[in-house]
């Protein structure tokens, strides 16, 4: 009796280490299996590019990251797109997935790297290496894009530098209606590299912008099942649940329903909050730029924030109204 008590306590931990040993020979060749079809993938979407007149190139392009994720790196990639009139060019990039969710897909890429723009600029861009971008596919379609970089810096020769402690960008669908899209857009410290021209008075420092959207059946637009005329036929909204912008004297906070006109103009209604008027009224005065109708505008806003409320303006035709007063064109 005993004996084959023994054996049995030798015999179970004996199994648990031969099925420990199949199935880590069975995850070994799912990876090494996945990581070639990876590759191959890779290969193809490079080939596809070429075929239609686009020019891609790297010096080296590898699968690593055994055992818990599959990282396609890319060293020195290029894509070059005449008919989009656009290029990029990185120093490395790296398409990291881990090896149980290949639909989130996250994207490096460390080092400076060079956008040419459809105008013909070329646009210099580095972040912190910690810095990132996340994708993730639902049934083919990409569905959320989430990009978050510390120590932004961007420039142009023709613009100048452009930097940000921290840039978000946030977008998906919204919860409780899935056509619908939700985006948050964020900076904090945002140097530009000029004065906006007519806004000289509120120097070139974004303290905080924050920016919280909701677009109506954006899915079925991007998707193709809707036309962009459909679209704005059908009267779809834009949301902004929230807006909160710091710079200079300015401090306000809004939220804004409108639809896009003919002319792809914003026509609808912008509920503001503001704060610090009579330093914003100060620094538009010392600028040269008020004008009765700005200075009535301002007063409005500001007598109704004080109370705790917010005012609505008016937007059409390229105008931001308030009391029968135009306040600004654009």
């Amino acid at each position: 009796m005993t004996s084959t008590k023994k054996k049995k306590f030798f015999t179970l931990p004996v199994n648990l280490f031969i099925l420990v040993v199949i199935l880590s020979a069975l995850y070994c060749g799912y990876w090494f299996v996945m990581s070639g079809v990876i590759l191959k993938g890779a290969n193809e979407w490079v080939d596809e590019q070429r075929t239609i007149g686009r020019t891609v190139s790297y010096s080296d392009m590898k699968v690593t990251g055994f055992p818990y994720r599959f990282v396609l790196d890319a060293d020195e990639p290029a894509i070059y797109a005449p008919d989009l009139r656009a290029r990029w060019e990185a120093e490395t990039l790296q398409l990291i997935a881990m090896s149980w969710n290949l639909n989130h897909i996250i994207a490096r890429s460390p080092g400076e790297n060079t956008f040419g723009l459809p105008d013909g600029r070329t646009l210099m861009a580095t972040a912190a290496p910690s810095s990132a971008a996340s994708f993730v596919l639902e049934d083919g379609n990409l569905r959320r894009i989430g990009i978050e970089a510390t120590e932004l810096s961007a420039r142009t020769d023709e613009d100048g530098t452009l930097t940000a402690d921290l840039f978000s960008l946030g977008l998906r669908p919204m919860p409780e209606a899935e056509n619908n899209l939700q985006a948050a857009l964020s900076f904090e410290n945002l140097a530009l590299p000029a004065e906006i021209p007519d806004a000289e008075f509120l120097g070139q420092e974004i303290t905080e912008l924050v920016l919280w959207a909701e677009i109506e059946n954006f899915y079925p637009l991007v998707e193709t099942d809707l036309t962009f005329t459909e679209w704005k036929l059908e009267q779809n909204h834009i949301k902004l649940e929230r807006g909160d912008l710091d710079m200079g004297p300015l401090d306000l906070s809004m939220r804004a329903n409108v639809v896009l006109d003919r002319e792809n103009d914003p026509d609808g209604t912008v509920s503001v909050y503001l704060e610090r008027s009579e330093e914003l009224i100060a620094a538009i005065e010392e600028a040269g730029a008020m004008t009765p109708g700005l200075r009535t505008g301002i007063a409005a806003i500001a007598l109704t924030s004080r109370n705790g409320g917010v005012m609505t303006v008016q937007v059409k035709d390229r105008q931001i109204r308030l009391l029968g007063q135009t306040l600004a064109e654009y």
